[in-house]
């Protein structure tokens, strides 16, 4: 995972998000150590110089979702 993190220039835990979100396909080994196929990466970044897969919030709406669901509960 700290490879990807250098690669793509990000956090490790920006890294650890996308792929608990499944953003960034990878998976765990041992139920430890996350792996990240290099093609998936690639796919990754790809897509993010595209512009392709941003959210909203990212294309610099407001998302007022989360805050929605919070004050319904």
């Amino acid at each position: 995972m700290e490879e990807a993190a250098d690669e793509t220039r990000r956090a490790l835990s920006t890294v650890r998000g996308l792929l608990i979100s499944g953003a960034l396909r990878g998976y765990k080994l041992n139920n430890r150590d996350w792996r990240i196929p290099r093609s998936a990466l690639r796919d990754s970044m790809a897509f993010e110089a595209a512009g392709v897969g941003k959210t909203s919030k990212e294309a610099g709406e407001a998302d007022i979702t989360a805050r929605r669901a919070v004050r319904q509960a």
